[in-house]
């Protein structure tokens, strides 16, 4: 975080607090109120002057501000009423209109920051932010038990139409919430409606990017493109696909017979010990998935053991025969498969079958296989056979995005190139390349040894150890999502910050809901200068929403609140009392200590989430 970036987000909010008590005094003083005190900030004054018979200030903590009208904190002796020139003593449609004046005031200015953003043509944002489409889910959930898969729809969630994956991470949020109705559509355009429950990922789940007590449905997150965006600073040279091919702006769309949804689906892809084989199984082209294993792990006879010592002195293999790797199969030396060959450790005996007695193979990660010899040397190092289309630059809007984003995966031209596996490449709209991953500790050691070294002191060296011990292709690479223009219209933008409202007060009012999850003032500050360094427009839309939030929130019917004194002019118009000071001063004391418990307790975990 910049120090002018601090300055002036903290400007942002002190000005949205100017400007709802300007609402209170411009009206007050239409009503003919005695305004004791304008105050911008809180605590000590560091200048203060008198005008007009009310002294201005401004504090230190500009965190806040007031208005002190005659009769709003009572006076010894007298009732609020009796007080002249005092807020009780005026009419109660005065009293209203000058309690609403402020959060007035905040609501309007929301609706102009809005619609400024909305003129200017909206904000720029990941297209992960606002897609349907499933990025990434837990393999082991119910929703992978339905068929539900990466690239698939959520429609809808509670009966409720689906607009980020947000809607997911605010149902996991709940602490009794145990199911959620969730309506799916998958790439057939079937439908698929079910009650799915919620519960907390695997610890350390690399995808689920979430407080640990949040739940999931097994979505793990949303769909995004993989564009490539260029070398790490002084790492190229380590990088494992310097040379290959990609070029600026070229957007991953496939591995290994993988279909590339999300940084998660590149990544577990790419992090699997397999084989990508290719083989002619009755007279048909088809490419298989086959596990790498060592032939330490693999029954072998005396005669096969011999026969696998021969092939590894042909491809020059210096280390021992049981640490190389091949697939858990008998090829001839026609490349006929011949049986699958037995485990020797238990729990490996679970190894998938994906190739069957007679196939014959014809390519290994793309690349045409044509004796024995080539076939055993193309396996004995894991290989990904990837394939990227040139990204188009044209802007989107996000409701044009999802669609955009499906046909640019160019599915019939991943069919037409693998089909060319094993022959000659046809000329197609995706460059194919082949790449072999290696673990990131190795890369790091290599590429940036000072990186290992922070990683290990924060983590731990067991931690980062098997952090490290990952297979990860895309080392020392930058990878980036495509922006699209988000800008639905200003009812839009209020109509969906108003519901995320309601569902964090019902939240906090039920208990389902941790107040640690909401923002205090260091937290707001952090958003806007968040907000604000991706982009004015982006910063104006973040203010915008505060200024909603204030006015909103303080219509609440909270006695230390401008809707705490709507609630008592109200209740006076009804039943034609006064209400007594002592009265109002038993109802606002303890909603003082709350408000200020509640603040503390929020700014606490704001700076907590600040410092990491």
């Amino acid at each position: 975080m910049s120090l002018l970036g601090i300055i002036i987000a903290v400007l942002g909010l002190s000005f949205l607090i100017f400007i709802h008590e300007l609402g209170h005094y411009v009206m007050a003083k239409r009503a003919g109120m005695k305004i004791e005190v304008f105050s911008i900030g809180m605590g000590k004054p560091i200048i203060s002057w008198k005008q007009n018979g009310v002294k201005w200030q401004i504090c230190y903590l500009l965190f806040g501000g007031y208005v002190r009208i005659a009769g709003m904190e009572g006076e010894k002796g007298k009732e609020p009423y009796q007080i002249k020139g005092g807020f009780y003593s005026k009419k109660p449609v005065q009293r209203l209109l000058v309690a609403g004046a402020g959060p007035f005031v905040n609501i309007v200015f929301a609706f102009f920051l809005f619609f400024i953003v909305y003129a200017s043509g909206g904000q720029m944002k990941q297209f992960s932010e606002h897609t349907n489409l499933i990025g990434s889910l837990d393999k082991g959930s119910a929703i992978a038990e339905l068929g539900i898969t990466p690239g698939d729809k959520i429609v809808s969630v509670d009966g409720k139409t689906y607009k980020s994956f947000k809607d997911l991470l605010l149902a996991g949020m709940l602490k009794n919430k145990q199911n959620v109705n969730v309506v799916f559509e998958k790439k057939n355009n079937e439908r698929v409606e079910a009650r799915v429950p919620l519960y907390s990922p695997d610890e350390g789940s690399v995808f689920f990017a979430a407080p640990s007590e949040w739940k999931t449905t097994g979505v793990l997150g949303a769909a995004n493109y993989e564009i490539f965006n260029g070398f790490e600073e002084g790492q190229e040279e380590f990088a494992p696909l310097k040379g290959a091919g990609l070029v600026k702006g070229d957007r991953v769309v496939y591995v290994d017979g993988e279909t590339i949804y999300s940084r998660a689906d590149l990544v577990s892809v790419v992090s699997k010990d397999i084989a990508l084989v290719t083989v002619l199984r009755d007279g048909k082209k088809i490419h298989v998935q086959v596990p790498r294993v060592a032939l330490g792990d693999v029954k072998l006879s005396s005669v096969q053991k011999n026969d696998f010592i021969d092939t590894k002195r042909d491809i020059e293999f210096d280390g021992a025969l049981s640490s190389l790797h091949f697939i858990p199969y008998l090829v001839s030396g026609a490349l006929d498969v011949e049986e699958a060959l037995p485990m020797i450790e238990e729990e490996n005996r679970s190894l998938p079958a994906p190739l069957k007695k007679g196939d014959k193979i014809l390519a290994v990660a793309g690349q045409k296989v044509s004796s024995a010899k080539d076939f055993f040397e193309a396996v004995s190092k894991r290989r990904c056979v990837i394939m990227a289309a040139a990204e188009q630059g044209e802007r989107l809007s996000f409701e044009q995005a999802d669609k955009a984003f499906v046909s640019g995966l160019f599915a019939d031209s991943i069919v037409e190139m693998e089909n060319s596996f094993g022959g000659e490449q046809k000329a197609s709209s995706l460059k194919m390349f082949t790449a072999e991953p290696i673990k990131f500790g190795a890369f790091l050691e290599k590429a940036s040894p000072e990186a290992m070294d922070q990683i290990k002191t924060k983590y731990g060296n067991e931690k980062a150890a098997s952090f490290m011990d990952r297979n990860v292709l895309f080392v020392g690479l930058k990878m980036k999502d495509k922006q699209v223009v988000y800008n639905p219209p200003p009812l839009t933008c209020a109509g969906d910050i108003i519901d995320e409202m309601a569902f964090s007060f019902k939240g906090l009012f039920t208990g389902s809901l941790s107040p640690k999850h909401m923002s205090g003032p260091v937290g707001m500050v952090k958003i806007v200068h968040d907000g604000s360094k991706g982009s004015v427009v982006t910063g104006l839309y973040w203010l915008g929403l505060i200024s909603l939030n204030l006015g909103l929130m303080n219509l609440l019917p909270l006695p230390v609140l401008d809707g705490g004194h709507i609630c008592f002019t109200v209740y006076e118009m009804v039943t034609r009392k006064r209400i007594k000071a002592k009265t109002m001063q038993k109802m606002m004391v303890p909603f003082v200590f709350l408000l200020v418990a509640f603040f503390a307790y929020v700014t606490i975990y704001d700076v907590m989430k600040v410092f990491g």
